[in-house]
């Protein structure tokens, strides 16, 4: 189910945005009776061969222990049959390798403690191509990488679900805290954190799925991912998330895959960090559709609505940013109500709304005013803006780029059609019904 524009700028006045988006998006997840054990020893499952068609039956901590460590069941099936308690059970650094499938059966792994100094630390530790991780939900994980890429001249990479991804994820969630004791470098030796997974590969999908809680600590960060470079679509992070580059879904996008590309996800994060976006940190040759970031921005140097800064031609289209954006560096500083700074050639920022105000914190100045935008900074110019951008706040003494409006003339059809340069005909569509959310509309 698609969100469409004026159906969610209709619900701004609702208490429950969130809820509200979660419901549009369809993802629902229901979990089953709890089980109980509080051991530790790994234990072959009771029930199960690991075949497609009978999977290994975890029911204890003993047999998930048994998961973590049984490298014979590297590509082998995988099935909660209830919820499972981890409580006394240290899960290390995680998994190294797995290859097959594991379905949680819309169960849940409870209070995971997962700590570890290697390169890659999560519940799995690397996910290889064409495994699966499905219906499976991780609450009240806590998440610590003591990991130093500076000592170690290699990345780092810290996730709850998945430390790296070149597989699929579907139908998963995770709540708690995830964080990186030592930042890492922001050129080389980097680390990467995401409530989600570190780093998803060109080959990696990950759909339906969610993050709640607190992602802290590296060089990027992100609600979702570290670092993604293939699809996410459906997706929602809602929390805190601060670092060096950080965004609500993703520290740092980069093209890889046949489908890099951000669909129908939002966040409802406060993103704090040096470059800070609410959707993400930095952004290479990616794209953006029909999302939506809720929180406030706070960055250092860059700041954006939707994104810090486009390092390549990235990509934005038919995407919001309701959250107020600040930046605090006393020297050279962009933002913009959807995106701070553009050091590549030719980014597209199409059919976009900004509704928070961009300011400078209190003592806060850049070189010249025109580095603050309702849209964009001044590193952005109207070739980079095919279809009217809109906003509602102005910026005192910032530039001027995009159409400034008000809410109410955001609910007419009209708005669009009249902007200068005009909304792509077909991309705008009425919604008669504010409380419910468009099936059809595709904007």
């Amino acid at each position: 189910m698609i969100i469409g524009f004026l159906t969610v700028l209709r619900q701004l006045h609702l208490p429950h945005r969130a809820l509200n988006v979660l419901v549009a998006v369809g993802l629902c997840l229901s979990f089953g009776p709890d089980g109980v054990a509080q051991t530790c020893t790994a234990t072959t499952p009771a029930q199960g061969t690991g075949a497609n068609d009978d999977p290994y039956q975890i029911s204890t901590p003993d047999e998930l222990k048994w998961f973590r460590d049984n490298d014979n069941g590297i590509n082998k099936h995988f099935k909660l049959t209830n919820n499972i308690d981890m409580s006394g059970c240290p899960w290390g650094g995680g998994k190294q390798e797995f290859k097959g499938v594991f379905d949680g059966s819309n169960y849940l792994i409870q209070n995971l403690n997962i700590e570890g100094s290697g390169a890659k630390i999560a519940f799995i530790r690397e996910l290889a191509q064409g495994a699966v991780i499905k219906n499976l939900g991780l609450t009240n994980v806590d998440v610590t990488s003591t990991f130093n890429p500076a000592n170690s001249n290699k990345d780092g990479f810290v996730g709850a679900l998945v430390a790296e991804s070149r597989g699929k994820i579907q139908d998963s969630f995770v709540t708690g805290t995830v964080q990186a004791a030592h930042t890492g470098s922001s050129n080389t030796d980097s680390m990467y954190a995401g409530g989600l997974v570190g780093w998803g590969l060109y080959t990696s999908t990950t759909s339906d799925a969610f993050f709640s809680g607190s992602v802290s600590g590296a060089s990027y960060v992100g609600g979702l991912f570290g670092r993604l470079d293939n699809l996410l679509e459906r997706a929602f992070a809602v929390g805190t998330v601060t670092g060096v580059y950080v965004g609500g879904l993703a520290g740092k996008t980069r093209i890889g895959g046949d489908d890099d590309k951000i669909i129908n996800s939002y966040t409802n994060t406060q993103v704090d960090g040096t470059y800070a976006g609410g959707l993400i940190g930095q952004m290479e040759l990616s794209e953006i559709l029909r999302s939506q970031a809720f929180g406030d921005v706070v960055g250092s140097r860059q700041a954006g609505g939707l994104v810090a800064r486009f390092d390549q031609d990235g990509k934005i289209y038919d995407s919001m940013a309701f959250g107020d954006v600040e930046v605090a560096y006393s020297g050279s500083c962009h933002a913009g109500g959807i995106a701070g700074y553009n050091d590549s050639s030719d980014p597209t920022i199409a059919r976009t709304i900004a509704t928070g105000t961009v300011s400078h914190a209190s003592g806060g100045t850049c070189q010249d005013a025109e580095r603050l935008g309702p849209i964009v900074s001044n590193s952005i110019n109207t070739s980079h803006i095919p279809e009217a951008a809109f906003y509602v706040n102005a910026v005192p003494n910032g530039n001027t780029l995009g159409s400034e409006s008000t809410l109410a003339d955001l609910q007419l059809i009209a708005t669009y059609e009249n902007a200068d340069p005009a909304w792509t005909s077909g991309k705008i569509e009425a919604v008669s019904d504010c409380s419910t959310p468009s099936t059809t509309a595709n904007l």
